[in-house]
């Protein structure tokens, strides 16, 4: 078990301390199995999760008003089970990934994810593959075709549509 990101803080809900967490975990019922929190290096535990549309309501121990939420911002998180198949990946460990086309040519590098409804990897273009700068790529099956099984590179499907859409 090691501690993993498995949401992000983006704002507080009522008087009472409660925070929105958007979740950056497949199964929101985890958060019900976590012993404890970790937000920027301190541990709460969960008194109460209310889910609401895509996101997380949390009460934490600890937390009575509005304004300790307004203190809480960043990254959570908790401890979570190593044992993943070949396929999955944690979200943290995407940054830094080496990015190939499907002829094996360097793309670049994974420099973030991100998920406001649709989940994006900015990817930092290699010089050799274009002369932009940077690409955000949906994750999703049609673009990135595999991971490798060592975790050190993605292979995806970039289109020439897609490419012009780089900054």
């Amino acid at each position: 078990m090691s501690l993993r990101i498995v949401g992000k803080i983006f704002g507080y809900h009522g008087l009472k301390g409660e925070i929105k967490v958007y979740p950056l975990v497949d199964d929101l019922n985890s958060f019900n199995e976590f012993d404890y929190l970790e937000i920027n290096g301190s541990q709460f535990t969960i008194k109460s999760i209310k889910p609401h549309k895509n996101f997380l309501i949390l009460a934490l121990d600890g937390v009575n008003d509005r304004n300790l939420a307004e203190k809480l911002s960043g990254y959570i998180k908790a401890e979570l089970n190593d044992n993943l198949s070949n396929s999955e990946i944690y979200i943290e460990d995407l940054i830094g990934l080496e990015v190939y086309d499907i002829c094996d040519n360097l793309v670049g590098t994974v420099s973030n994810y991100s998920d406001s409804g649709q989940a994006l990897i900015s990817i930092k273009l290699d010089k050799s593959f274009s002369t932009k700068n940077e690409l955000l790529l949906p994750f999703v099956e049609e673009y990135i075709l595999d991971i490798a099984d060592d975790k050190t590179s993605i292979k995806v499907k970039i289109s020439d549509d897609i490419l012009e859409l780089a900054t």
